[in-house]
């Protein structure tokens, strides 16, 4: 719509009404064309595409909406997301005056939310699907029953969705970027992260890369996963450190800050593993036992001497490079 609209840009589309009127004709072209389209992926029997598109479209609304802040506790500076429409305005989607009244966008903020919860669960599930047995049988099962909480998302539980991101991370030789910050430090602040230390997956493992920077271009897409911590020690010294007390590899580490992570995010992270369905009362277990040991060493939320999981998204090395 903005696209149109910045084509036919009208320079008497003043008023609410003009402007409400002006919407109204281009949604309907708009909705002519979605129609054109559809029809076209109909006849090319590609579907999926419209599909994956429009997840992404709406990825990137939310992203624009997100308004990040920080919150001090005794101790620390936690990183907090929340959502804004009026950021709308400042990266120009919308050229509205400050009184127009953006409630509606509010209402398809929640629609939005949800929609791209059930599309993340259906990738989920689909790429977990792909993993071998017997491994791959335990992963399924535990992401096989969605948590749905009445006006919340659909949810997986965090630590079977990390096993699954992980496996199938390394099957498709993807990067992953470990970053940790002190955590006394905004997270909003680049400089905040003392590690930021790249690893390659190798014979189903990963191994650092920082000897072979030159086989990830920086177009090369990678998993980024941003963790904090209360030790004094910086640089290559406490990342060594930390991946040998979790037990001598990067996938240590990631498994025990997710086992000790809030598994769904309505409830805390004490009470959350025994939400998990699906799986035996053993597997259950051992992702308490888990995060019991994750706690002891210094990778919980509560005991962060080492590391604790903040944030997991995607992105390339070179957006990485250019942000700090």
């Amino acid at each position: 719509l903005q696209n149109v609209a910045v084509r036919e840009a009208c320079p008497d589309v003043k008023t609410k009404r003009q402007y409400t009127s002006h919407c109204h004709r281009l949604k309907i072209e708009a909705d002519a064309q979605v129609q054109q389209l559809k029809q076209r992926f109909v006849e090319s029997g590609d579907i999926r595409l419209s599909y994956e598109l429009m997840t992404l479209v709406k990825l990137r609304f939310l992203t624009i909406v997100k308004k990040e802040t920080d919150e001090e506790t005794e101790d620390c500076i936690l990183p907090k997301d929340k959502t804004y429409v009026g950021h709308l305005r400042s990266v120009g989607v919308l050229t509205l005056s400050k009184t127009f009244n953006l409630a509606p966008f509010e209402h398809h903020l929640s629609t939005v939310k949800k929609s791209v919860a059930k599309a993340s669960v259906d990738f989920i599930q689909a790429e977990a699907s792909r993993i071998g047995s017997p491994d791959g049988d335990v992963i399924r099962r535990a992401l096989s029953i969605v948590r749905e909480v009445s006006g919340k998302e659909a949810q997986l539980p965090c630590f079977f969705q990390m096993e699954a991101v992980m496996r199938r991370s390394a099957d498709e030789g993807l990067p992953i970027l470990f970053k940790l910050r002190d955590s006394r430090v905004s997270p909003s602040i680049a400089q905040s992260f003392s590690v930021c230390s790249l690893f390659i997956p190798y014979t189903g493992l990963y191994k650092s890369a920082e000897d072979n920077l030159e086989q990830v271009s920086d177009n090369n897409p990678l998993l980024v996963i941003e963790f904090r911590s209360s030790s004094t020690q910086r640089g290559p010294a406490i990342l060594s450190s930390i991946i040998n007390v979790a037990g001598g590899g990067i996938e240590d580490v990631i498994r025990l800050t997710a086992a000790q992570h809030c598994q769904y995010t309505d409830c805390d992270s004490s009470s959350s593993i025994d939400l998990i369905r699906g799986i035996s009362l053993t597997e259950k277990n051992y992702v308490v036992r888990l995060a019991n040991i994750a706690h002891v060493l210094g990778f919980s939320n509560l005991n962060y001497t080492n590391a604790c999981l903040e944030h997991v998204y995607c992105d390339t090395l070179g957006a990485q490079r250019m942000n700090g």
